[in-house]
């Protein structure tokens, strides 16, 4: 049984104090046991506290996410739809796509993962091509000629200035070209670095095989993006605005997940949460409802592949060999007539 604490005097504490005359008997019981209950109101208060400096820094870091994903996907990312061929890109192809209705413009863009060295140092960025004259990108500094804009972490890595040199390492093309930082790009999310089209065929060897699209009207995403998977040439069609839409939900409802706990009704009828399960108390809870709604319209809403199934070449079949014995000097094959004498 748990101790009243001190009951020797019957003194009123200087909290209890400061109360009104009137107060009700739940307050007053509740401010005595601060001072007779000293572990318990100390454990509770740290409780309380712990819990707030927890809920208010997750507040925080999610209105910082936001609004590194607001400034990014807003204002510096303006692409809308990103095309991919199954050919290079062609002056004819890119007409093709600017005249859909609801496309403003259509651009040859591509998109590698390259190592970039210098020295000892090195990093891994995604390189990202534009033309000079963009809609789909804002640069304060657009790539223009031979040379590449490099991404702020990878500056700071490789401690890089105007005018210097580095090591491109294409895996994925198996081609390495040296290039000269021509500028830099000073965005909230730090790994992309930029060339322009030419310098992506120089440093590739061949014309992108992306196209990115530019829409008159955001509204008109889905339509747009139905009527360009239905291209014969299109392999798929990354919608960057369902993207979008579907990671700001994201974010909202990680504020939903601060607060909610999987909980389930106890014999009493009362509510509380199920330590012996909890697994199974959380799938049945609202969280893991949100989750799964989640992945299941960002799955069905960001990516549009083909129409058309693609035809690809059944593997061979590999039908194995029997296992064959080849006498040798140690092996002797005798008649079974032999094993019974």
């Amino acid at each position: 049984m748990r101790s009243l604490g001190d009951t020797s005097t019957g003194k009123k504490t200087v909290v209890e104090r400061l109360l009104p005359q009137n107060s009700p008997s739940r307050a007053i019981v509740a401010v005595r046991n601060i001072a007779r209950q000293r572990r318990r109101a100390a454990s509770t208060m740290i409780g309380v506290v712990l819990a707030l400096v927890m809920i208010v820094s997750a507040f925080v870091m999610n209105d910082s996410i936001n609004s590194i994903f607001a400034r990014q996907y807003q204002e510096v990312d303006q692409r809308d739809l990103v095309v991919a061929l199954n050919e290079p890109v062609t002056p004819k192809a890119l007409n093709k796509f600017a005249s859909i209705s609801g496309v403003t413009r259509s651009e040859p863009y591509g998109q590698t993962p390259p190592l970039l060295r210098s020295g000892s140092s090195f990093i891994g960025q995604q390189l990202q091509a534009f033309e000079p004259a963009t809609l789909a990108h804002a640069f304060d500094q657009a790539p223009v000629g031979p040379g590449i804009v490099l991404g702020s972490a990878a500056r700071d890595e490789l401690g890089l200035g105007l005018g210097d040199t580095l090591m491109a390492t294409l895996p994925a093309f198996g081609q390495e070209q040296q290039l000269t930082v021509i500028g830099f790009a000073d965005e909230p999310i730090r790994g992309y670095s930029y060339v322009d089209v030419g310098q992506w065929e120089s440093l590739t060897g061949t014309p992108p095989t992306e196209i990115v699209l530019t829409l008159t009207d955001d509204g008109a995403h889905r339509s747009v993006r139905d009527e360009v998977a239905a291209v014969e040439e299109v392999l798929s069609v990354n919608d960057q605005i369902a993207i979008a839409i579907q990671t700001k939900s994201l974010l909202a409802a990680t504020k939903f997940f601060v607060v909610a706990r999987p909980y389930r009704r106890t014999g009493s009828g009362g509510v509380g949460f199920d330590a012996r399960s909890p697994l199974k108390t959380w799938l049945s809870s609202p969280s893991a409802l949100c989750l799964v709604s989640f992945w299941v319209g960002f799955s069905e809403e960001c990516f549009s592949p083909s129409s058309r199934p693609l035809s690809l070449p059944s593997p061979p079949r590999l039908t194995p060999a029997p296992p064959r014995l080849t006498p040798g000097p140690s092996f002797k094959v005798v008649p079974s007539s032999q094993y019974w004498r």
